[in-house]
């Protein structure tokens, strides 16, 4: 005798029946008590086959049918087709709480028994999340946990967060009023870790769409002490926050003791407060003891507040005792505006390195942005200690770019600005006019920051370029000594007052002044000595029919 079968094509979870019909051979078969195949067909009608839970993939069902004697065996080939099986959240029944008293709420738990691909979003809409658990995400792309609330974010000490190469959002004051922190404070031995495995990692507040684009907001808008944000080498990290806080130290954002950042692009944006009374320390960003590493564009770039406060340092950027290393082609860019009120309160710097701290890049471009805040003893940049070091010696090939109105350094020791790649110093604001040596402008440069036992720009670098197209006139004075090549270049004119000289002792270096508007020697002797083997000097402007050669003229 035959079995008749087909192969059959199911959806996971569904059922289907089989059909199948014995030849009319009129043999007995065995089944239970002596019946003929017309029982067996019967009872084979009413088959089905579903697949254990969740299963999708390739099955068999074989039928094999003997007679005592002989044996027909065939097989039915099942097709059980996927199907997405929706998420399931598990949480506990409706919560009660008293006014201002804070409610834990246990037994949230999500699974999804086919999905690598999960986002698990908490939202409160009056009211804040206090997460006193690590948190975990297998997704390994888009969303994997978003945190949204109306007030502030905080993680317990020690609380670690880590998702599978999908993102981290933290969306703090999400209904824009001006209210609502992040906060991830730790302890040594007990750190607070954000690993995404190359997802990004995203904090901030107010407006947006699927991330928020504005700031957190709070005393400090957000707060990371021995905290450690890990984005892996394709992640990027953003963190945006202001200060709304009314005493010393209303930071936008800061990060405190062994709080480490490591990713590919790394984006920091922070207000400080305007505070009140005599109150300090409004940073946009402070950076106390922290470390930073990313692999492509690293910006740092905050507002000093105090415009409500009679207090003094209120940077727009705060650097001490901190490490920021852009690898590779890395590039780093700080940007600060000093803050302050007018007429009351010092020390108000756009951007502050201090503490021992080290900036450098690898191979690709550092640049230091600075605007003096208001007041007296208020730099564009400032650098206030003798271990602090900006670049390397070898292994900082990417170039050097200082552009501010006011430069202080303090009692920084020799040698501690340092590079292979160009040094370029220029006054910020477009037109201002820069003086060389004893020369007047409003950014000034002393010949001993580049020569002498107390230079702070290291011999090494490949050229030194003063000024720029949009830098006013550039006005030369006393005696200066160069160790590099360098240039000075104004969208301007360039004047050698009487009595200047510059000389560059780099062997196979070189002089060159580049005025877009005229050059003015009013130097007696030879102003210009290139002193080093196969040294040379060169003179440009755009009219030289009506420049000033003196000297020079040969």
């Amino acid at each position: 005798m035959s079995i008749g079968v087909r192969d059959q094509d199911v959806n996971e979870d569904d059922e289907v029946r089989a059909w199948f019909e014995a030849a009319t051979d009129q043999m007995l078969l065995a089944y239970g008590q002596s019946q003929f195949y017309a029982e067996i067909n019967k009872a084979l009608a009413g088959l089905s086959y579903i697949g254990n839970l969740n299963f999708n993939g390739a099955d068999t069902l074989t039928v094999a049918t003997t007679d005592t004697i002989a044996t027909d065996t065939d097989t039915i080939a099942i097709t059980v087709n996927a199907v997405n099986d929706a998420p399931v959240n598990t949480v506990p029944g409706a919560q009660s709480v008293a006014e201002d008293i804070t409610r834990p709420i246990a037994g949230v738990s999500v699974a999804d028994s086919d999905s690598s691909v999960l986002t698990t979003t908490l939202t409160v809409s009056s009211g804040t999340i206090n997460v006193n658990a690590a948190l975990t995400s297998t997704a390994t792309t888009g969303q994997g946990i978003l945190l949204k609330a109306s007030g502030d974010i905080t993680f317990a000490s020690g609380v670690d967060i880590t998702t599978q190469g999908s993102h981290q959002i933290f969306w703090s004051d999400s209904d824009a009023n001006g209210a609502g922190s992040i906060t991830s404070a730790n302890a040594a031995g007990n750190l607070g870790l954000f690993t995404s495995n190359g997802g990004n990692i995203v904090m901030g507040g107010g407006a947006g769409t699927t991330v928020p684009t504005g700031a957190a907001y709070g005393l400090f808008g957000m707060n990371f002490s021995y905290a450690t944000l890990n984005a892996g080498t394709t992640g990027d990290i953003s963190l945006r926050g202001a200060s709304s806080g009314s005493g010393d130290y209303g930071i936008g954002l800061r990060f405190f003791t062994a709080a480490t950042l490591t990713g590919r692009n790394i984006t920091l944006v922070g207000q400080g407060a305007a505070s009140s009374g005599s109150y300090v320390g409004n940073w946009g960003v402070g950076l106390e003891g922290a470390s930073i590493t990313g692999s492509g564009a690293i910006s740092i770039t905050g507002t000093g507040g105090g415009s409500g406060s009679t207090g003094n340092v209120n940077h727009g950027v705060f650097v001490y005792g901190s490490t920021l290393t852009a690898t590779g082609n890395g590039t780093l860019t700080i940007t600060g505006t000093g803050g302050g009120k007018s007429g009351a309160g010092t020390n108000n710097d756009g951007v502050n390195v201090s503490g021992g701290s080290t900036v450098k890049t690898a191979s690709g471009t550092l640049t230091l942005i600075g605007t003096a805040g208001l007041n007296g003893s208020s730099e564009g940049i400032a650098f206030n200690d003798a271990t602090t070091t900006l670049g390397h010696a070898t292994t900082q090939l990417g170039g050097i770019t200082l552009r501010a109105n006011s430069l202080s350094f303090g009692t920084l020791a020799t040698d501690h600005i340092l590079g292979k790649g160009s040094l370029s110093i220029e006054p910020l604001t477009a037109n201002a006019t820069l003086g060389v040596g004893t020369g007047s402008g409003v950014l000034t440069l002393a010949n001993s920051l580049f020569s002498g036992s107390s230079r702070m720009f290291a011999d090494g670098f490949s050229s030194i370029i003063l000024g720029s197209a949009t830098t006013g006139d550039i006005t030369v004075g006393g005696a200066n000594t160069f160790v590099d090549s360098v240039s000075l270049v104004s969208g301007s004119n360039i004047t050698i007052n009487n009595g200047a000289t510059i000389t560059d002792s780099q062997n196979s270096g070189y002089i060159a002044l580049a005025a877009t508007g005229n050059f003015y020697n009013l130097a007696t002797g030879a102003p210009l000595t290139a002193s080093g083997t196969g040294g040379r000097w060169l003179v440009y402007s755009n009219a030289p029919g009506t420049d000033t050669f003196g000297t020079l003229d040969s």
